[in-house]
């Protein structure tokens, strides 16, 4: 898409150039008719840059939310649900390390390990909630 648009954009570049030489012709430079042409084809092609430059910012913001999309979907491939609690994927496939609050993380996006309170309770530092181990 970015190939067409860029495409288009050389397109309208030779226009721009073609119109302006055209008001080198002496027949044109004269004629009140012609001008009003040359002024109105000037006109559409402003237009239809503005619409390619609104394309191209489109593809870009469409760009960056897949890139971030992308992104989270590698974040929750990378971990695992074991009970209630959250851990990462060790080389194996099993969890590992320390688990996550489940609570931060399906609600605020966010990866907080939990820490432990006494031996059978975890609290999370970021939003206190606590967990039976």
């Amino acid at each position: 898409m970015l190939k067409e648009i860029t495409a288009g954009v050389a397109a309208l570049k030779l226009a721009t150039d073609i119109t302006k030489s055209l008001m080198n012709f002496k027949e044109v430079s004269q004629s009140g008719e012609a001008r009003e042409m040359v002024a109105e084809l000037r006109n559409h092609v402003a237009d239809a840059k503005i619409v390619i430059a609104d394309l191209k910012n489109a593809l870009v913001e469409r760009d960056e939310k897949i890139t971030a999309l992308e992104a989270k979907l590698k974040v929750r491939r990378d971990l695992l649900r074991q009970g209630s609690l959250y851990f990462e994927k060790g080389k194996k496939g099993a969890v590992s390390g320390d688990p996550f609050c489940p609570r931060c993380y399906e609600v605020d996006e966010l990866r907080v390990h939990l820490i432990v309170r006494d031996k059978e309770e975890l609290m999370c530092p970021h939003c206190d909630r606590r967990f039976q181990e």
